[in-house]
Protein backbone atom coordinates (compact mmCIF):
# COMPACT_ATOMS: atom_id res chain seq x y z
CA UNK A 1 0.00 0.00 0.00
CA UNK A 2 1.49 3.35 -1.04
CA UNK A 3 0.92 5.96 1.88
CA UNK A 4 -0.39 9.93 0.36
CA UNK A 5 3.10 12.14 0.95
CA UNK A 6 0.52 14.64 2.62
CA UNK A 7 -1.06 12.78 5.20
CA UNK A 8 0.12 10.25 8.12
CA UNK A 9 0.11 6.37 7.67
CA UNK A 10 -3.39 6.05 10.24
CA UNK A 11 -5.03 8.64 8.64
CA UNK A 12 -7.07 7.41 5.79
CA UNK A 13 -5.37 6.57 2.43
CA UNK A 14 -6.63 7.03 -0.70
CA UNK A 15 -8.80 4.27 -2.28
CA UNK A 16 -9.19 2.87 0.87
CA UNK A 17 -12.53 1.96 1.62
CA UNK A 18 -14.86 4.02 4.40
CA UNK A 19 -15.92 0.88 6.21
CA UNK A 20 -12.62 -0.32 6.17
CA UNK A 21 -10.92 2.60 7.57
CA UNK A 22 -13.73 3.26 10.18
CA UNK A 23 -13.33 -0.35 10.97
CA UNK A 24 -9.61 0.70 11.32
CA UNK A 25 -10.24 3.11 13.49
CA UNK A 26 -11.48 0.76 16.00
CA UNK A 27 -8.79 -1.37 15.85
CA UNK A 28 -6.21 1.87 16.09
CA UNK A 29 -7.87 3.08 19.48
CA UNK A 30 -7.20 -0.41 21.10
CA UNK A 31 -4.12 0.64 21.50
CA UNK A 32 -0.79 -1.52 21.78
CA UNK A 33 -2.12 -4.15 22.79
CA UNK A 34 -4.75 -4.29 19.97
CA UNK A 35 -5.79 -7.94 18.56
CA UNK A 36 -7.76 -8.05 15.06
CA UNK A 37 -10.53 -10.38 17.24
CA UNK A 38 -10.98 -7.77 19.96
CA UNK A 39 -11.32 -5.31 17.24
CA UNK A 40 -14.32 -7.16 15.25
CA UNK A 41 -15.74 -8.17 18.56
CA UNK A 42 -15.99 -4.14 19.50
CA UNK A 43 -17.57 -3.43 16.46
CA UNK A 44 -19.42 -6.13 16.30
CA UNK A 45 -21.17 -5.25 19.83
CA UNK A 46 -21.20 -1.89 18.63
CA UNK A 47 -23.02 -2.21 15.25
CA UNK A 48 -24.98 -5.48 16.03
CA UNK A 49 -25.63 -8.36 18.51
CA UNK A 50 -23.71 -8.79 21.67
CA UNK A 51 -21.96 -11.89 21.85
CA UNK A 52 -24.17 -13.44 24.27
CA UNK A 53 -26.95 -12.78 21.76
CA UNK A 54 -25.25 -14.76 19.07
CA UNK A 55 -25.88 -18.46 18.57
CA UNK A 56 -22.08 -19.49 18.50
CA UNK A 57 -18.98 -17.65 20.54
CA UNK A 58 -16.76 -15.19 18.25
CA UNK A 59 -13.59 -17.30 17.90
CA UNK A 60 -12.03 -15.52 14.99
CA UNK A 61 -12.12 -12.40 12.96
CA UNK A 62 -14.03 -13.12 9.82
CA UNK A 63 -11.86 -13.48 6.92
CA UNK A 64 -12.86 -10.23 5.12
CA UNK A 65 -11.53 -8.50 8.21
CA UNK A 66 -8.13 -10.59 8.27
CA UNK A 67 -7.79 -9.32 4.62
CA UNK A 68 -8.47 -5.50 4.97
CA UNK A 69 -5.81 -5.74 7.97
CA UNK A 70 -3.58 -7.06 5.32
CA UNK A 71 -4.39 -5.05 2.23
CA UNK A 72 -4.19 -2.14 4.35
CA UNK A 73 -1.94 -2.84 6.82
CA UNK A 74 -3.29 -2.08 10.09
CA UNK A 75 -0.75 -3.43 12.47
CA UNK A 76 2.35 -1.47 10.36
CA UNK A 77 0.34 1.90 10.47
CA UNK A 78 -0.50 0.98 14.21
CA UNK A 79 3.17 0.80 14.79
CA UNK A 80 3.80 4.19 13.32
CA UNK A 81 1.04 5.79 15.46
CA UNK A 82 2.53 4.49 18.06
CA UNK A 83 6.12 5.30 17.59
CA UNK A 84 4.41 8.78 16.96
CA UNK A 85 2.84 8.83 20.23
CA UNK A 86 5.60 7.64 22.08
CA UNK A 87 8.04 10.08 20.83
CA UNK A 88 5.33 12.92 21.42
CA UNK A 89 4.75 11.94 25.37
CA UNK A 90 8.89 11.37 25.27
CA UNK A 91 8.95 15.57 23.93
CA UNK A 92 6.60 16.79 26.36
CA UNK A 93 8.21 14.96 29.49
CA UNK A 94 11.80 15.81 28.07
CA UNK A 95 10.29 19.66 27.60
CA UNK A 96 8.63 19.22 30.67
CA UNK A 97 11.94 18.39 32.64
CA UNK A 98 14.03 21.25 31.25
CA UNK A 99 11.44 23.79 32.87
CA UNK A 100 11.65 21.98 36.15
CA UNK A 101 14.95 21.98 36.26
CA UNK A 102 15.21 25.81 35.22
CA UNK A 103 12.28 26.75 37.61
CA UNK A 104 14.85 24.98 40.29
CA UNK A 105 18.28 26.71 38.84
CA UNK A 106 15.82 29.92 39.47
CA UNK A 107 14.66 29.13 42.46
CA UNK A 108 18.01 28.31 44.03
CA UNK A 109 20.29 31.40 42.34
CA UNK A 110 17.10 33.39 43.86
CA UNK A 111 17.36 31.99 47.28
CA UNK A 112 21.34 32.92 47.48
CA UNK A 113 20.66 36.57 45.99
CA UNK A 114 17.98 36.90 48.69
CA UNK A 115 21.38 35.52 51.68
CA UNK A 116 23.91 37.47 49.54
CA UNK A 117 21.71 40.98 49.82
CA UNK A 118 20.76 40.81 53.65
CA UNK A 119 24.33 39.73 54.41
CA UNK A 120 25.32 42.73 52.82
CA UNK A 121 22.32 45.20 54.11
CA UNK A 122 23.69 44.05 57.44
CA UNK A 123 19.94 42.71 58.60
CA UNK A 124 21.35 40.67 60.76
CA UNK A 125 19.23 42.11 63.36
CA UNK A 126 15.89 40.11 62.23
CA UNK A 127 18.24 37.05 61.26
CA UNK A 128 20.85 34.78 62.31
CA UNK A 129 23.96 34.49 60.64
CA UNK A 130 22.99 30.81 60.96
CA UNK A 131 19.77 31.04 58.80
CA UNK A 132 21.39 32.82 56.16
CA UNK A 133 24.84 30.35 56.01
CA UNK A 134 21.99 27.76 55.69
CA UNK A 135 19.99 29.33 52.80
CA UNK A 136 23.61 30.21 50.98
CA UNK A 137 24.43 26.28 51.96
CA UNK A 138 21.38 25.36 50.67
CA UNK A 139 21.03 27.51 46.85
CA UNK A 140 25.02 25.50 46.46
CA UNK A 141 24.18 21.88 46.81
CA UNK A 142 20.66 22.48 44.73
CA UNK A 143 22.82 24.20 42.28
CA UNK A 144 25.70 21.51 42.14
CA UNK A 145 22.67 18.50 41.57
CA UNK A 146 21.60 20.55 38.79
CA UNK A 147 24.30 21.28 37.39
CA UNK A 148 26.17 18.29 38.53
CA UNK A 149 30.03 20.60 38.27
CA UNK A 150 29.95 19.87 42.38
CA UNK A 151 33.87 21.47 42.30
CA UNK A 152 32.98 24.70 39.84
CA UNK A 153 29.52 25.38 41.92
CA UNK A 154 31.54 25.40 44.97
CA UNK A 155 34.25 27.59 43.75
CA UNK A 156 31.68 30.07 42.46
CA UNK A 157 29.59 29.75 45.92
CA UNK A 158 32.77 30.12 47.83
CA UNK A 159 33.71 33.52 46.28
CA UNK A 160 30.35 34.82 46.39
CA UNK A 161 29.64 34.27 49.67
CA UNK A 162 32.66 35.78 51.65
CA UNK A 163 33.54 34.74 54.95
CA UNK A 164 32.57 36.66 57.59
CA UNK A 165 34.43 37.39 61.09
CA UNK A 166 32.24 39.09 63.77
CA UNK A 167 33.87 40.68 66.37
CA UNK A 168 31.73 41.93 69.64
CA UNK A 169 33.21 44.38 71.53
CA UNK A 170 31.08 45.22 74.58
CA UNK A 171 31.76 48.27 76.73
CA UNK A 172 30.01 47.97 79.64
CA UNK A 173 31.32 50.92 81.84
CA UNK A 174 29.14 53.06 80.49
CA UNK A 175 26.42 50.94 82.31
CA UNK A 176 26.10 50.57 85.97
CA UNK A 177 26.04 47.12 87.49
CA UNK A 178 23.36 47.01 89.97
CA UNK A 179 24.32 45.18 93.04
CA UNK A 180 23.22 41.71 93.42
CA UNK A 181 22.52 39.84 96.56
CA UNK A 182 22.70 36.35 96.85
CA UNK A 183 21.25 34.03 100.01
CA UNK A 184 22.74 31.17 100.95
CA UNK A 185 21.63 28.41 102.15
CA UNK A 186 22.95 28.96 105.58
CA UNK A 187 21.12 32.41 105.61
CA UNK A 188 24.13 34.36 105.28
CA UNK A 189 23.89 37.16 102.91
CA UNK A 190 26.64 37.09 100.06
CA UNK A 191 28.04 40.27 97.71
Amino acid sequence: MEYAPDRQPWDQQPGEDDYWFAQFGVFLRMGPGRSLLGAYKRSETRNRKTEKDRKRPIDSAPPTWREACGKYEWSKRCAAYDKDIIEEERANELAERRRDRRSRINAAKKLRRKALDLMKKDKFAKLFFSDIAVAIKTSAAELRAEFGEEQAAKAAVETAAPSFNITLKLDLSQYPVPAVTVTAPSGKAEK
